[in-house]
């Protein structure tokens, strides 16, 4: 993590054509949970920090722009 004041790189990684689960829905409320745990050990991986999530969207910060990318790559694969 990187010092307070530090300049970080922002980054939201957002599911695309995911539907918002219902309370009814577990299947599919824990179907984008392991979605988004993927997406998470992947920024983790790349050296980034998840800091909330938002709905299907992820906002992580990494301490250097290279590493955001490293994190979208490898979720592109």
């Amino acid at each position: 993590m990187a010092d307070a004041g530090a300049e970080r790189t922002v980054g939201f990684f957002d599911l695309a054509e995911a539907s918002k689960p219902t309370d009814a829905d577990e299947t599919g409320r824990l179907h984008l949970q392991r979605r988004l745990d993927a997406i998470a050990a992947s920024v983790r991986v790349a050296g980034g920090e998840v800091i909330k999530q938002i709905g299907d969207e992820l906002m992580c910060a990494f301490d250097a722009p290279t590493h955001g990318v490293e994190a979208a790559i490898s979720l592109e694969q």
